[in-house]
């Protein structure tokens, strides 16, 4: 599987095709790639740095509790020529604050956020700021925005750990700080989601104990310590990769990756409901993300011809069904 944080938080066409670890593009093949594909940003538009979705890649979108924050995930590099058995070729756009990787597309992600207009279009999208030399994904807030939460690589291993910060007074993001000993592991950690409270985790794992491949996992809180987690038990997790957890904290809906496909389950006090398909139309849909009053998804897919990937939004038409999805920009 692929190395980089970054590109860990896809869970798409990624893990569908099989990529494999350790891809190095040289510098001469970044050049050659800077020149073969000028003409491709330069057809985009003059406005492509403002835009969400661009010729490179957007992914892993979180969106704030309020709908008025979209997190997502960018890299300069398009992965899609890669995903179809050729190589990520560098066509996004030069975003201010990027740590542009040219040598390898694996570590070129960064977390970004962009802000909606009074008109309900979205500002251009801000570099978080905290992002490391390796790829950063999966990211979301707490706390309307003072306190995130995301994946990074740990080295030696280069696994993804799930890291958090806080923002001060003056808007300074806090050095990342690994979430606790007792959560990161030197397997894949990935794509956590917390309660608004911060005491209670679920996470993406690969981790002995589970059913196989990804699971999601449960952690909590007792007096401030992050105890060991537990799988979040057979009626979600199966032999296939589960991932991408995100669950509401008005009526504690859950909705998560399965197959490359969007399921949804409840809780209710109990245990679990059977998860059931969302269908969105889409060959691909993963990562949702859902505003608190249930009116917005915000989620991926891939296009099963060229294998890039854009943020997508759908209105809800109640009963768990949903509007016909459209790219946010």
């Amino acid at each position: 599987m692929k190395r980089a944080a970054g590109l860990w938080g896809l869970g798409l066409l990624a893990s569908a095709l099989g990529v494999q670890a350790g891809f190095n593009l040289g510098t001469t093949g970044a050049a050659k790639s800077r020149a073969r594909n000028l003409a491709e940003k330069i057809n985009a538009g003059p406005s492509v740095e403002s835009r969400i979705n661009t010729p490179g890649w957007a992914d892993s979108p979180f969106i704030s509790r309020d709908g008025q924050r979209l997190y997502f995930m960018y890299s300069r590099w398009d992965f899609g020529p890669f995903f179809l058995g050729g190589a990520p070729v560098l066509r996004g756009p030069d975003r201010p604050g990027h740590h542009n990787d040219d040598v390898n597309p694996w570590d070129d992600s960064d977390i970004y956020v962009a802000t909606k207009r009074g008109d309900g279009s979205w500002g251009a999208p801000v570099n978080m700021g905290f992002n490391s030399a390796g790829g950063d994904a999966s990211g979301m807030e707490l706390s309307s925005g003072t306190f995130f939460v995301w994946i990074k690589p740990t080295l030696p291993s280069g696994q993804p750990d799930i890291y958090i910060s806080t923002r001060d007074a003056f808007g300074n993001w806090s050095a990342p700080v690994g979430i606790s000993t007792n959560i990161n592991t030197v397997n894949l950690e990935d794509n956590p989601h917390l309660w608004p409270d911060g005491n209670s985790l679920w996470f993406t794992s690969d981790r002995g104990g589970g059913a196989g491949g990804k699971d999601i996992w449960f952690s909590s809180k007792t007096a401030g310590v992050w105890n060991p987690p537990v799988n979040a038990g057979p009626t979600l997790n199966t032999a296939a990769d589960e991932d991408q957890f995100w669950v509401s904290p008005v009526n504690f809906e859950v909705y998560f990756t399965r197959n490359n496909q969007i399921y949804r389950s409840s809780f209710t006090g109990l245990g679990y409901t059977a998860p059931t398909l969302v269908n969105l139309g889409l060959a691909v849909a993963a990562e949702p993300s859902i505003t608190d009053d249930g009116q917005d998804l915000y989620f991926a897919t891939g296009d099963t011809t060229t294998a890039h990937i854009r943020i997508m939004h759908a209105r809800s038409l109640g009963g768990g069904n949903w509007a016909t999805p459209v790219p946010v920009d």
